[in-house]
């Protein structure tokens, strides 16, 4: 009997020994952080750091954590900014705050700690959550919403400053490529008149600088200024179709790889004019290079032309469309069609959304829209109805909110009014917007204040942006409901709450998992009826460091 007693007693005195043992002090937990901070600016957490340094008490500091997944094999192409982004910030703290002990920077790779993942429910990156001093249990954490701030550096330190009150001065790493790249080129020309110093005839050679005057020329006759002015991506993905273009469809952009090729082409044509102008001294052949030079022009001119015509298919007014001859069912033809007389169901309708997607079609046609950037509550140019919208000022992967709306006339029955923005409605992935409970104005101008949380709701599908893209074209639908009572929505969908369909409640009582599940089936989509008025737009976004 005492035996049993010994035993028991033996087993108790191991199990709290191994409790003590576990448990970490607050002034170790410091001190552990302190030594890394002094070593590196991120820390990277495996699960017994998770579990020791982030969940557990007592801890009296910050952490903010960034999930990421950098494996190649993950194929996360915003991953890398975003770590590069947060290590600049982690460092930039790290220099100027390097015994603050109130906050501390992380980092969990899914290939080096997917059991994390899976405790947090994580099926998406990046995410980045605060941990703040008070946060226990499985209370969920701060997490900074990377679709509407974006995922620079200097929006991370606002986050951050917005839940601990440390202004974090951004300190980016030099570049020094573009002065080195001067430097080498002076050099170059430097050491070429040296060599040169006895014979520098060359430099009254009219060849020589015709032919510099016309590489000048090619480079402003191509867009090469508006791309350094305006910063556009190399090439384009559709991310519906995930094909990549060279050219863009639109006379208000273009790419900086149709830059080089409108180059090309121009050089081209320039060379078929120097060959059809310049005499030889042997007629034959003198002949030879003149019929050469009229197929360059005629070839490579008739290429430029097909590129502009590809950019501006019709006049301002028309879109637009394919179709069919009668004779020739199977050739496609273009089609321009005057666009003001198109009511937005004709728009919808153009678009494939309707009535698959959209099954209600609005009553009438905004006149306008105002979209806003984030980071600096500048609003847009009033938009129309079938616009291209070219958001390079953005920030990176930021999805533009509704700022302003202008109706054909005013909405009559007062009550309120709520913003429906369905981002690729007619594609996978896809994303909703919804700004709730405006009042409804008396006038055509309606300001939409989307920046307010509680009225903001949101669901977003994994893998909104197309992989491995720097940039991605969105089409966007615009509906706005009015009702006599305000919506009743839960508050798990707005800010913070995870992408999974699972945990937002936008899309409770969806079987499926599209947008016109939402209309049909879903809780809210019932509570909102037909809609007031829509519109349609595209967007151009680039992914900008």
């Amino acid at each position: 009997m005492w035996e049993r007693y010994i035993v028991a007693l033996f087993v108790l005195v191991h199990v709290f020994h191994g409790v003590d043992g576990d448990t970490i002090s607050l002034d170790e937990k410091v001190r552990t952080l302190q030594d890394w901070l002094h070593k590196k600016p991120l820390m990277n957490l495996n699960m017994e750091r998770w579990r020791n340094l982030v969940r557990s008490q007592p801890r009296n500091y910050s952490m903010f954590v960034m999930f990421t997944a950098l494996s190649p094999g993950v194929n996360c192409p915003i991953c890398k900014p975003a770590y590069d982004e947060f290590h600049i910030l982690a460092n930039s703290f790290r220099y100027a705050y390097p015994e603050l002990k109130q906050a501390y920077f992380a980092i969990v790779d899914y290939e080096e700690a997917p059991n994390i993942f899976q405790q947090m429910n994580l099926n998406t990156a990046p995410v980045l959550y605060h941990f703040g001093p008070k946060l226990t249990g499985k209370k969920k954490p701060e997490q900074m919403d990377f679709q509407r701030h974006g995922i620079d550096a200097d929006a991370m330190g606002r986050f951050i400053a917005e839940h601990t009150e440390i202004q974090i001065r951004v300190l980016r790493p030099p570049n020094y490529a573009a002065p080195v790249v001067v430097l080498l080129l002076v050099m170059l020309i430097l050491g070429l008149l040296y060599m040169k110093r006895n014979n520098l005839e060359f430099l009254y050679n009219r060849t020589s600088w015709g032919c510099v005057c016309l590489c000048i020329v090619f480079v402003f006759m191509s867009g090469q200024m508006w791309n350094h002015i305006r910063g556009p991506p190399f090439v384009m993905t559709n991310p519906n179709t995930r094909e990549t273009s060279f050219i863009h469809g639109s006379t208000q952009f273009q790419l900086i790889s149709e830059t080089y090729i409108v180059a090309v082409l121009y050089a081209a044509v320039t060379l078929g004019f120097i060959l059809m102008n310049d005499p030889l001294d042997v007629k034959s052949k003198s002949e030879v290079m003149v019929f050469i030079g009229l197929g360059l022009v005629a070839v490579f001119f008739s290429l430029l032309l097909s590129i502009f015509r590809s950019k501006s298919q019709c006049p301002e007014g028309f879109t637009c469309r394919d179709g069919t001859l009668t004779d020739a069912p199977d050739q496609i033809v273009h089609v321009c069609c005057s666009t003001l007389n198109m009511s937005i169901g004709d728009w919808l309708t153009e678009a494939g959304l309707t009535p698959s997607q959209i099954p209600y079609i609005p009553l009438v046609k905004l006149t306008a829209i105002y979209i806003v950037d984030p980071s600096t509550n500048a609003s847009s140019p009033p938009i129309h109805v079938g616009d291209e919208v070219i958001a390079l000022s953005y920030p990176n992967y930021v999805t533009a909110s509704i700022a302003a709306l202008t109706f054909p006339v005013p909405p009559v029955g007062g009550g309120f009014l709520h913003v429906l923005t369905l981002i690729d409605a007619g594609a996978y992935p896809f994303a909703i917007l919804l700004t709730a409970n405006v009042l409804a104005p008396a006038s055509v101008n309606c300001v939409v204040s989307s920046q307010n949380a509680p009225n903001f709701y949101y669901y977003l599908s994994n893998g909104t942006v197309p992989a491995g893209s720097l940039s991605y074209r969105h089409q966007y639908v615009i509906l706005v409901f009015s009702t006599p009572n305000q919506l009743q929505i839960s508050s798990s969908a707005s800010f913070g709450n995870s992408f999974t369909p699972s945990q937002s409640s936008l899309m409770d009582g969806c079987s499926g998992n599209d947008i016109s599940c939402f209309f049909t089936t879903s809780t809210i989509g019932s509570q909102l009826g037909s809609p007031l008025a829509g519109s349609l737009l595209y967007a151009s976004f680039s992914i900008k460091l």
